[in-house]
């Protein structure tokens, strides 16, 4: 997936010109390797490639990259997507606000997608215009306030883009774009991994709270997924019990959060998915997310090995 990254940037409209930087967790034969494909993606500059270990946060693999970097403007782009090829054009036209900070693109359905593909194109389309904080996979800002910021905080394993982006509030308009656009190669296909995943965002989702300001939107998906995973767990256990009413009660109340979060994707997007699919793929993020803040209670959030995470 990063050989189609790395092609995705060579193909840009914008004749600007591009070094790109990756930072890697693959031993020194691995870095050889992978400069030898690299070379045949079309880059008019050589990759360079920087190796951080095994052990090292998504925040540390992208500080490293910012500071070998020497151009004017810095991207961050994640491994395993594939972006628009208007997307620097359209990075920099955002920029040329003065009011805006940073700026990032939406994300697009594959030609082969699944239900997760859409369900999260339609959320990243929903919300496009000003924001007050931006998912990592694509951000353009300028390198010289990049270096006044407190870069990317090293100690998350994840959502450590929340907690970046919106610490640079304070100095302009953060910018969400349908006018260019990457596809997620690395999109969960299945609800499964969906949830595994899901639980190891929520962990780190709940941690990050001690390094932003929480926005009142943010607090119903903060309450919910607790929520919803003891009203399952309720529910199971009156099940069992035989207490049939009770489940009813509280397999409705569980219910109720997902339905909401589906009629409002509904209303706030052109998504063609049916209703159904929608609320499965809420319900799931729910639980996931409620098992991944009952973790965080038993295991504080520690830096963990990069295994699943991408890099820039």
């Amino acid at each position: 997936m990063l050989i189609e990254t790395v092609h995705s940037i060579a193909l840009q409209e914008c004749r600007a010109d591009i070094q790109v930087i990756i930072v890697s967790k693959t031993d020194r034969a691995g870095c050889d390797k992978l400069q030898r494909e690299l070379d045949t993606c079309g880059l008019p500059r050589t990759p360079v490639i920087l190796n951080i270990g095994h052990e090292k946060t998504i925040s540390h693999a992208r500080n490293i990259g910012a500071a070998a970097a020497n151009g004017k403007y810095l991207a961050f782009v994640d491994s395993d997507i594939r972006l628009s090829t208007n997307w620097i054009e359209t990075m920099l036209e955002k920029l040329a606000d003065p009011a805006t900070v940073l700026a990032s693109a939406v994300q697009l359905p594959d030609r082969e997608h699944t239900n997760n593909h859409v369900i999260r194109s339609a959320l990243s389309m929903a919300n496009v215009g000003s924001v007050e904080a931006l998912p990592g996979a694509n951000l353009f800002m300028e390198r010289a306030l990049f270096n006044r910021t407190d870069k990317f905080p090293e100690h998350l394993q994840t959502c450590e883009d929340s907690v970046f982006t919106n610490s640079l509030l304070s100095s302009g308009k953060l910018v969400l774009t349908d006018d260019s656009g990457f596809v997620h190669l690395g999109e969960d296909a299945t609800l499964q991994s969906m949830f595994t995943k899901e639980i190891w965002r929520g962990k780190s989702n709940l941690a990050s709270m001690q390094d932003r300001k929480i926005a009142l939107s943010e607090i119903p998906s903060l309450v919910f997924p607790p929520v919803v995973l003891m009203c399952f767990l309720l529910a199971l256990i009156m099940l069992v019990a035989g207490a049939m009413k009770l489940a009813l009660v509280f397999a409705v109340l569980m219910a109720i959060p997902p339905a909401l979060y589906a009629s409002r994707l509904k209303l706030r997007s052109s998504i063609k998915l049916g209703s159904p699919h929608i609320f499965v793929f809420f319900l799931v993020y729910f639980l996931a997310r409620g098992v991944g803040v009952i973790k965080l209670l038993i295991e504080p959030e520690k830096n963990l090995p990069l295994d699943s995470l991408t890099h820039d």
